[in-house]
């Protein structure tokens, strides 16, 4: 059932143990059972501890999965946390930075325009739905299209 935090929990559960995703799965467990109506605290701490050892070793999948399961969540302060550790590690990620400008945009700040083209411009669909975001954003519908 769409919208049920129990069945969320059990399908974050089933995938637990999925190495490079690790990380991501704790952050989206974490939230999950922190919307809970009940909260198991035990489990929250199991999670958070966990999350804390994961966090030293985690790689750039995880912190892109995470950063982005953090955006959409609206906790845009830790996706903005995971996504500059993805690109601490990888500077050049073209999803990183692409990630970042929406995370910027979701904030209520403005990416340069340049800054969607020099991300994967034309080439990437994610910078070129942020280009048209962020003109629709400016007023300026005819750019958006």
């Amino acid at each position: 059932r769409e919208g049920s935090i129990n069945e969320a929990i059990r399908d974050l559960d089933s995938i637990r143990r999925e190495g490079e995703l690790l990380f991501a799965v704790l952050v989206a467990l974490l939230h999950a059972h922190n919307l809970s109506k009940i909260v198991d605290t035990d489990e929250v701490a199991r999670i958070g501890a966990a999350l804390d050892r994961e966090r030293a070793r985690v790689g750039e999948r995880g912190l892109l999965m995470a950063a982005q399961f953090a955006w959409h969540a609206e906790r845009l302060e830790d996706a903005r946390e995971y996504v500059e550790r993805l690109l601490a590690l990888k500077p050049g990620s073209t999803q990183g930075n692409i990630l970042r400008c929406w995370i910027e945009l979701s904030a209520g700040a403005l990416p340069a325009h340049e800054l969607w083209d020099a991300h994967g411009g034309k080439k990437e669909l994610e910078a070129l739905m942020g280009k048209a975001r962020h003109a629709e954003t400016l007023g300026q519908h005819a750019k958006a299209l």
